[in-house]
């Protein structure tokens, strides 16, 4: 399997699992969200360079839409 991918608008993944750690890159200023349509809990690790960017020169940048 190779080790990019990508989805369509409206297209999503299947719904799986695995033993093994995966960390997806998201590319700057993309928008996204993180959702849990599950009933229980979801714990999540964020692994993000912003507490470097924040350290060069306070220049990591956050934006959110107007509702």
């Amino acid at each position: 399997m190779p080790p990019w991918g990508g989805l369509e608008p409206g297209q999503a993944s299947g719904r799986h699992s695995h033993n093994y750690e995966s960390i997806l890159y998201i590319p700057v200023w993309s928008w996204h969200r993180h959702v849990n349509s599950d009933q229980s809990r979801c714990l999540y690790l964020a692994c993000e360079n912003a507490h470097l960017l924040q350290n060069l020169g306070n220049i990591a940048l956050r934006e959110e839409p107007e509702t």
